[in-house]
């Protein structure tokens, strides 16, 4: 039986992004199976959006906003679960997939066993800098040695003359580097859920925060996935099925003033210790996830990397033939078989 996998994106800003995600240069996600979910408190933009929907008919849905993120990816949710369909990937609208995401999330849906929530590990994106240029990176692959011995007193006392207010930034910063350390995946401040099925989409979007809602949700996710209520996976991400792209500021950027103002991080503190001392944070690393790439797939992710370098060597001597780029979760069957696929190639020639 076919299952149902839409694309939800969600939008409150931005109308030059919003168009990327059915554009053949980026992520080309299929008309049919787009949603896009209009969140925001600019009725200028509410308008662009709408029009553009219309006019290239695509599915759209307004919902309400408060100006806060989970407010607006909760209600896709409640949109999802309201529809018919098995799966959904949700979307930043200033974010986009690859065409290798588009892929691996169709093929994905329809396994006959498919993981309830994909979370993302080794994450890629454009990141803000302090000129303006936008530069690729890992936003969220970072060396917790270096956040934990940071003297966070020194950091916040160039940006707050309050000393006290200074210090209560300080102490909240090395709490966050110590806890997603302790219970966020290896190397990795945060994991963004792309990938649900029915089941996770009931675990909801903590609300009353500008910045973490979605790490929070992760950790409630795993949290089910540890108690064997639903299966969750994380997906290392060479190449990339999800970009981020920060050039032009965002939420977290504009909250946090470029990372010199930390007053949101007081509440994702306050629902850290909460979930530390309800038990629901687990010192546990996700399985990772694996595919089955068909013979000769073409990730077309180089931009932001292309996977992994494999080896083909002859099966007698041992000699180097050739070395190919593969994605890293490709599984031990595609793996070889695409092994194969390049020897038996080398062996005509």
């Amino acid at each position: 039986m076919v299952k149902k996998l839409k694309y939800y994106v969600l939008t409150s800003n931005h109308f030059q992004f919003l168009k990327r995600h059915i554009s053949e240069e980026y992520s080309n996600i299929p008309k049919e199976d787009l949603v896009v979910v209009i969140n925001t408190l600019d009725e200028d933009y509410l308008m662009m959006a709408k029009g553009f929907c219309i006019h290239k008919e695509i599915e759209y849905y307004v919902t309400e906003s408060d100006g806060t993120p989970a407010t607006g990816k909760n209600s896709v949710l409640d949109l999802f679960l309201k529809s018919d369909n098995d799966y959904m990937v949700l979307i930043d609208g200033d974010d986009y997939l690859s065409q290798h995401g588009v892929w691996v999330y169709k093929h994905l849906s329809q396994l006959e066993s498919p993981p309830d929530a994909v979370c993302l590990h080794a994450q890629k994106g454009y990141l803000y800098t302090p000129d303006g240029v936008g530069m690729q990176g890992h936003p969220f692959c970072l060396d917790y040695r270096k956040m934990i011995y940071t003297d966070w007193d020194a950091y916040y006392s160039q940006y707050v003359e309050d000393k006290k207010l200074a210090e209560k930034w300080a102490d909240n910063a090395l709490f966050f580097w110590k806890f997603q350390y302790k219970y966020s995946e290896p190397h990795t401040q945060n994991c963004r859920v792309t990938f649900m099925s029915r089941k996770a989409a009931q675990v909801k979007f903590p609300t009353g925060l500008y910045i973490g809602e979605d790490t929070l949700q992760y950790f409630l996710l795993k949290n089910k996935h540890v108690l064997g209520e639903l299966n969750m996976v994380k997906s290392v991400e060479e190449p990339p099925t999800y970009i981020y792209d920060q050039r032009l500021g965002g939420t977290v950027c504009s909250v946090s003033q470029y990372g010199q103002d930390s007053s949101w991080m007081g509440k994702y503190v306050e629902f850290a210790k909460q979930y530390e001392k309800q038990g629901i944070v687990h010192e546990y690393e996700l399985p990772d996830l694996y595919v089955d790439y068909p013979v000769g797939y073409d990730c077309g992710a180089a931009e932001f990397g292309s996977g992994a370098l494999y080896d083909c060597k002859d099966e007698e001597t041992g000699e180097m033939i050739v070395q190919f780029y593969y994605p890293v979760n490709a599984s031990d069957k595609s793996l070889i078989a695409e092994q194969e696929r390049i020897l038996k190639i080398y062996a005509e020639d």
